[in-house]
């Protein structure tokens, strides 16, 4: 690593420039199509219904 490069920001591995700020700024006050959220990672459903909320108690 050169001494240029250790101090230039980086996300993933590409040089964070005033030019993509400019750029992903742009996009931002464009706006984002919210018909088509993007999925996002974690647990799979276990069926296709929602879950059903059953009370349970159990001695201590």
């Amino acid at each position: 690593m050169t001494d240029e490069t250790a101090r230039t920001p980086m996300s993933g591995g590409v040089p964070v420039t005033d030019e993509l700020v400019a750029r992903l700024a742009g996009e931002a006050e464009a706006g984002y199509d919210v018909e088509v959220p993007r999925r996002r990672g974690g647990r799979r459903p276990i069926g296709s219904a929602p879950g059903e909320v059953v009370p349970v108690r159990l001695d201590p």
